[in-house]
């Protein structure tokens, strides 16, 4: 069901002004991808594609139904992102309205002319739910209690943080078994493994092993660097030691026992069409929520069926997003083997 649809105008002449006159906020604009598609393009045609995609994320907040606000931020919505339908992927304030509104997948088309661009953006809503059911009681011992008896798991985890290459999502291909063995594969935006890091704890000397592909990679070979080297977390502002849905699970119990932090009783909320289950806590600054600087409020969404978080948030004072983890796909006891955890 279509739950909204917005289409905008903008002018190449103004955005390419934009562009040239606010070099230092077009982070806060055009996320990387969207920025290397523009500046990949002759000359002649850079100025549409900045054009085409301004116009694609005034279309999609129309789309909405909000317009530009100040818990937005035009980097939510990436046109150069695209889900295996081809919905835009939306994050940060803007994907927080959507999951608020029951909206699943917002699609967009462009044109470039040669004096604007023009963008159409169709909003779609998930499967309504279910009216007048109160929710099951569930309790985070609940949630606790549900994680212990998994052994291992994989998922496809999308991963922003606003302090790691301006707030690009990331896709990682997600393998763990307990006590604390991780393989993460990262994706490109072809869906393709390019670079890959295991940790298996109490091996490798205690080092992360990673791997690049293509020609790097075979420049630089095998390196093992420390977990918590800057090397290491180039891509994150965690450790692949605290990477997981049983990492955020201990985080919460922490944060609950913590006199600082506030936590809510969970409210019954929807996370792509379907019914999920929302515990928030809050906190002052200094409290550093998941150790993250400036964190005021993490959320986090339980599949109801599973019992475990496939979702967290984590956001500052204003409502911005600092972090989002998003664990789909996710299949549990499937006996990964050394196998998995193995590079070479």
């Amino acid at each position: 069901m279509i739950g909204g649809a917005g289409v905008d105008v903008a002018p190449i002449a103004r955005v390419a002004r934009l562009v040239r006159d606010h070099q230092a906020d077009l982070a806060r604009i055009f996320t990387a991808r969207e920025r290397q598609h523009c500046e990949a393009a002759r000359p002649a045609a850079r100025d549409g594609r900045y054009a085409a995609a301004f116009a694609a994320k005034e279309a999609v907040l129309k789309a909405l139904g909000t317009g530009w606000r100040s818990d937005l931020e035009w980097s939510d919505v990436d046109t150069r992102t695209i889900d295996v339908g081809g919905a835009v992927a939306l994050t940060g304030g803007v994907g927080r309205e959507a999951a608020r509104q029951g909206i699943v997948q917002v699609f967009v088309s462009a044109s470039v002319t040669r004096v604007c661009a023009v963008a159409a953006a169709v909003a779609v809503l998930g499967a309504p739910v279910a009216q007048g059911r109160a929710p099951e009681p569930l309790a985070w011992s609940d949630v606790v209690a549900a994680y212990e008896p998994v052994r291992d798991y994989t998922a496809t985890y999308d991963k922003y943080e606003r302090a790691i290459d301006n707030g690009d999502l990331q896709r990682i291909n997600l393998f763990f078994r307990k006590p604390l063995d991780v393989r993460l594969e990262w994706q490109d935006e072809h869906g393709k493994v390019d670079q890959t890091a295991v940790y298996r704890q109490g091996m490798n000397d205690g080092k992360v092993l990673a791997r690049k592909t293509g020609m790097l990679g075979g420049m630089l070979g095998l390196m093992k660097l420390d977990p918590h080297s800057g090397r290491a977390m180039s891509d994150s502002r965690h450790p692949i030691t605290e990477v997981g849905i049983g990492h955020i699970i201990n985080e919460v119990g922490r944060a609950m026992k913590s006199a600082q932090v506030t936590g809510k009783p969970p409210v019954d909320d929807t996370l792509d069409g379907a019914r999920a289950v929302r515990f928030d806590l809050d906190g002052p600054a200094d409290a550093k929520l998941f150790g993250t600087e400036g964190a005021r409020r993490v959320s986090i969404w339980i599949d109801p069926s599973l019992k475990l978080p496939v979702k967290a948030e984590v956001v500052d004072a204003a409502g911005r997003m600092l972090e989002r983890h998003r664990f789909t796909n996710l299949k549990l006891n499937i006996g990964l083997t050394d196998q998995t955890f193995t590079l070479e």
